[in-house]
């Protein structure tokens, strides 16, 4: 097994992992933004950040690629997958966008809103979708056809 096929695996587990842990926090939320929400957005985030990463990992590229060009931009993982031949819905292609902007600036990650500020935020069904989509789209079956992953992507 190749170390990236490995780092693939672990990628899979550790974001159900963490969407796992977001969901005690935020199961049945309705997106409303608050203060108290955002270690569990947090959560979620981080669990479509390596899912992302482990199946541009399957596909080739090194963890030391994924750090240097996309750190923890949520959208720049999607739009490589995407040049690189992966189907990826929508409306989750969407979704995931409004998370990034949340992710990147550290609204989310480091529990920056304000009292009585608001922050788009999705409901939990939407999160739910996006889970179910990238978990999909991180097994071997969904994998674009003809990828070559003999040398490592740059």
């Amino acid at each position: 097994m190749l170390d990236q096929d490995l780092a693939h695996v672990y990628g899979r587990m550790n974001g159900a992992m963490w969407f796992g842990a977001a969901e005690k926090l935020l199961g049945g939320h309705d997106g409303k933004s608050s203060y108290l929400s955002l270690p569990g957005y947090f959560l979620a985030c981080h669990a479509f950040e390596v899912l992302l990463k482990a199946a541009l990992l399957k596909a080739g590229f090194t963890e030391g690629n994924l750090r240097k060009d996309f750190g923890h931009s949520i959208i720049k993982l999607v739009e490589k997958l995407i040049v690189s031949g992966f189907q990826i819905d929508g409306e989750v292609h969407h979704l995931l966008r409004i998370l990034s902007i949340s992710h990147e600036n550290h609204v989310v990650r480091y529990s920056l809103l304000e009292p009585g500020q608001t922050y788009p935020l999705l409901p939990w069904t939407q999160l739910q979708k996006i889970f179910d989509e990238l978990v999909m789209l991180t097994h071997s079956s969904r994998f674009p056809i003809g990828l070559d992953r003999k040398e490592s992507k740059e």
